[in-house]
């Protein structure tokens, strides 16, 4: 018998979700540790910063920020225990949590729309660019939140098909958690209940009752427990403090029509491909060489189209019918109202982390259109369908090839530099009472990569500001004086707050120090990234 006619759908979405893991370790290494990135360690290691609150007579830290869960940490705390704090452990765990939230992609739409559709959809997420990318690294956070999306997803889908008490609980149990993992959530969460009302009002009001709304109720209180404790404790801040007006939303747009179409990490996370590191690498193994050549006989691809395949997706909705045109239509409402939602809010929406909160929304509606309007056509339709989905696919694993060749080429760009990865061993040699930090994104990756072991402080605080006041004045004095410590400063064109280092060197200058640099530390492409230097009198 042909294995072939043996697989089944479901181990073809596991078998996709198998390949977006593969693909995704070829990303593991290429880049440093970002400062948001390890941000979920703080609480763990030295020096320990977050949001604590008194729960059973014991303090726990429930925030890193009044919109940043510590569910992240509780998780990476056993890991980091057993695995250490290799580039492999940090990034492989939300690599898993994508690739599982593909075969969860898989079991929601097809209990929507059928396996055809689901599997499409599968294909397009795992070769998605930017969803790659930003579960490997998971700067946003936004694995978890991926995963508890679609996690209670299909949970609901289940009450929905059983009516059991249990699936209802969990559901909301694990999208509590999710607000409490990060509080934007809400965008999302509040734009699945405005199309559930919109489009299902009448089957809606028949499932609800009582007993269901308070065990829903209480099963999401639990989950963000923490967050809500805080709250109210706190008169409310996270939402008074986080989810301010932003009249000028519409120029946002860019950001969704860049992460739609893939180009939106090129020029933050790494160069463009006309854009070469002065030192760049050649490729040194086969599987580089091969990515290389891809590259060059592809032109070179930054943009997929998926933006394109998203319009004539909408276009074609009159075309769907019956669930098909249900579900396009309810991922359209929550697209839409998480995107407006985002994009009001003053400091959010402009960013590749924000936008990829709304995947998988692009790629069922595109897998769903699509096999809605095909099966207009007959016995046509099944080829023309996978054709258009083959085309699509390959356009997305055309351009994150094209990343991986400009990673490995020309290396990551300032905040992801791995030059931090020499800057924290050459540290671990140098003998310092303290180690302070003069800008953003210095702390956080040193104190993972050294396990909390350095004796690390922060000059960010004074710094920052264009005038010091009397108690800026005494912070960095007090910090200068200090006997044998060392001060980690980017250099000018690497920067993340520019005129930091210049107002540190001035105000050391102007009150009698010395500045002596032990190291300046590149990060192997020909750009100096760090400076480390003593001052004395």
């Amino acid at each position: 018998m042909n294995p072939l006619k043996r697989l089944r759908p479901i181990h073809l979405a596991w078998g996709l979700a198998f390949l977006f893991f593969a693909a995704g370790q070829a990303f593991v290494t290429l880049v440093g540790v970002e400062a948001d990135e390890a941000l979920f360690a703080s609480p763990l290691l030295e020096p320990r910063e977050a949001v604590y609150l008194r729960l059973f007579h014991h303090p726990w830290p429930v925030l890193l920020m009044s919109y940043l869960g510590t569910l992240k940490t509780l998780i990476y705390n056993p890991i980091l225990h057993i695995f250490g704090n290799s580039l492999w452990a940090l990034r492989e765990p939300v690599l898993l949590a994508g690739a599982f939230t593909i075969a969860l992609f898989f079991l929601v739409l097809r209990r929507a729309c059928g396996d055809r559709a689901a599997l499409i959809g599968c294909g397009l997420l795992a070769s998605d660019s930017i969803y790659l990318i930003t579960n490997c690294y998971d700067w946003g956070p936004v694995a978890l939140q991926h995963l508890l999306l679609l996690s209670g997803t299909l949970l609901t889908l289940r009450f929905v098909e059983t009516k059991r008490l249990l699936p209802l609980a969990a559901a909301f149990f694990l999208w509590g958690l999710m607000l409490w993992d990060k509080a934007l959530s809400v965008w999302l969460l509040s734009s699945i209940g405005l199309a559930a009302v919109l489009l299902f009002p009448r089957f809606l009001a028949g499932l609800l009752t009582r007993r269901r709304v308070a065990i829903a109720l209480l099963a999401f209180i639990l989950g963000a427990f923490p967050l809500l404790r805080f709250n109210l404790k706190s008169h409310w801040s996270t939402f008074r403090g986080n989810f301010t007006h932003d009249a000028f939303f519409y120029r946002k747009l860019p950001a969704l029509l860049y992460t739609l179409d893939g180009r939106g990490l090129f020029g933050w996370m790494m160069p463009f491909p006309n854009q070469p590191a002065p030192s760049p690498h050649a490729p040194d193994s086969l599987p580089a060489a091969i990515s290389a050549n891809i590259s060059s006989v592809a032109g070179h691809p930054t943009h997929d189209w998926m933006l394109y395949a998203l319009g004539a997706a909408i276009l074609l909705t009159p075309l769907a019918r019956g669930r098909e045109l249900r579900t396009i239509l309810f991922c359209l409402v929550v697209l839409v109202g998480g995107w407006l939602q985002m994009a009001i809010t003053a400091g959010a929406g402009a960013a590749v982390h924000h936008t990829i909160l709304l995947w998988p929304l692009p790629q069922a509606i595109v897998a769903v259109a699509l096999v809605a309007a095909t099966r207009r056509l007959g016995r046509a339709g099944k080829p023309l369908a996978a054709v258009v989905a083959a085309a699509l696919v390959l356009s997305n694993a055309l351009v994150l090839n094209e990343y991986y060749a400009v990673l490995f080429r020309s290396g990551p760009l300032l905040a992801w530099s791995r030059a931090v990865l020499p800057l924290s061993d050459y540290l671990k040699t140098t003998p310092a009472q303290y180690v302070y930090s003069a800008d953003w994104g210095i702390q956080e990756p040193l104190r993972l990569l050294n396990f909390g072991k350095l004796p690390l402080r922060s000059l960010i605080d004074p710094i920052v500001k264009p005038v010091f006041d009397a108690d800026d004045q005494k912070h960095l004095i007090d910090a200068l004086d200090q006997p044998g410590p060392v001060y980690i400063l980017h250099t000018q064109e690497a920067e993340q707050f520019p005129g930091v280092r210049e107002r540190l060197l001035h105000f050391a200058a102007d009150h009698g120090y010395r500045r002596e640099i032990l190291a300046q530390i590149s990060d192997g492409y020909g750009r100096p990234i760090f400076e480390v230097c003593r001052f004395s009198k």
